[in-house]
């Protein structure tokens, strides 16, 4: 499968000038990260807990499909038509909300659709994603590892 068409994403986070006055320091487009062969993500930020107001702007150039540690990631991505992600288990409880499209949330005891404006909070346990739709499916989500 070639992976969703995701659109480029603008990522603005704000900080502190030279004169200590809140402002724009990083306003850019985000490259694309391919985590899995199945989807298209881009991660929009990382960091650890408890969060920095002045640590790095920069997100890895690849992406993990688990945080570390301590850490959260907040990430869009995308399915295409189609498109699975097959049963697996994180150290993660993500909160996600569909963007765009429609997902299948593929569970042990049983499958739930979420469309646009749907939200869930996946708390590691064991899932998978279906996109049976004929339009890609946007998700953007916070993930927060259960690891210290």
């Amino acid at each position: 499968m070639a992976g969703a068409a995701l659109q480029s994403v603008r990522r603005v986070v704000t900080g502190v000038d030279r004169d200590g006055r809140s402002a724009v320091v990083v306003d850019e487009v985000c490259g694309k990260q391919a985590v899995l062969e199945q989807y298209t993500s881009v991660d929009l930020w990382a960091l650890t807990l408890p969060a920095p107001t002045s640590a790095a702007t920069d997100v890895p150039a690849e992406a993990d499909l688990d945080p570390g540690p301590g850490e959260v990631v907040w990430r869009w991505f995308a399915l295409g038509p189609g498109e699975r992600i097959d049963f697996h288990s994180t150290t993660t409880v993500d909160c996600m909300l569909v963007f765009s499209g429609s997902v299948t949330l593929l569970l042990e005891a049983g499958d739930v659709t979420l469309r646009r404006g749907d939200s869930v909070v996946q708390r590691g346990t064991r899932h998978g994603w279906l996109n049976s739709g004929d339009e890609d499916c946007v998700l953007v989500g916070l993930m927060a590892s259960t690891e210290e």
